[in-house]
């Protein structure tokens, strides 16, 4: 009896020590437990510290590209723009200068249908310059400024009262060499040294055209003498021996 109680003591003391030793075991490992859940938490906010950082990095770098893109849409876009606005221009640069080519051209003819009607000297100093215009693969440019040195001599020369030396043909004697006055572009008279030969020019729808002699007279259908014209070119020569003179004109019908 008494060794059975012994051993029934001894047993309940190795049950009470197997189960300290459970209970010390099963604490350590919650301890561990909680040590490695705290490792992890730890370990976890820092990676999401980590990816929350590269996430904000991502963002502003997308921003940037998509910021980039859209300056180079805009350029692009500008650029397109400015490029049609440029080809528009062009185009009216281009119709403008072919309708100015068309009016040089029209104006060129107009130039060739007066110039036989001016008067010979005028004739004479722009009779190359306009064929040459006519021939020469000049630019618009260049043949206005000639068409405007055209017209600008017109004007000029009718703006005075002109004297010239020169040669003419006359029917009957073919060229004499006689000096002439022209007022404008629209009358003229010319008389030679000799007072033998003299005579009456205007332009006409055919040309510039002299009346020699006794055929002035039929054409103006009033008298013209040598003498007369000799006064106003000794009056043009002489400026003060200024007196009132008269020449006999015809204005075109």
């Amino acid at each position: 009896m008494m060794r059975f109680l012994w051993m029934l003591s001894v047993f309940f003391l190795l049950a009470e020590a197997s189960a300290e030793s459970t209970s010390e075991r099963l604490v350590n490992d919650w301890l561990n437990l909680e040590i490695q859940k705290g490792q992890l938490r730890s370990n976890w906010n820092q990676r999401e510290k980590d990816i929350e950082h590269r996430l904000m990095l991502m963002d502003i770098e997308q921003k940037r590209l998509e910021e980039s893109v859209a300056q180079r849409a805009n350029l692009t876009s500008d650029s397109d723009q400015r490029r049609l606005e440029y080809l528009e221009q062009q185009e009216v640069l281009e119709r403008e200068q072919a309708e100015l080519k068309t009016l040089l051209q029209k104006n060129l003819q107009f130039s060739q249908t007066l110039l036989p009607r001016l008067p010979p000297p005028l004739q004479a100093d722009w009779k190359d310059k306009i064929e040459l215009l006519s021939t020469s693969n000049l630019s618009n440019s260049e043949s206005l400024q000639r068409q405007l040195e055209f017209f600008k001599a017109i004007e000029e020369f009718n703006s005075r009262v002109a004297l010239h030396k020169g040669a003419i043909e006359n029917p009957e004697t073919r060229s004499i060499f006689v000096t002439q006055i022209y007022l404008g572009v629209s009358q003229g008279w010319y008389v030679s040294d000799d007072g033998k030969s003299y005579g009456y020019g205007r332009s006409t729808p055919l040309g510039w055209r002299w009346w020699h002699n006794e055929d002035a007279y039929q054409e103006l259908g009033r008298e013209l003498t040598p003498k007369m014209i000799a006064d106003v070119l000794n009056i043009m020569e002489n400026p003060t021996t200024a007196a009132f003179v008269a020449l006999p004109i015809k204005v075109a019908q």
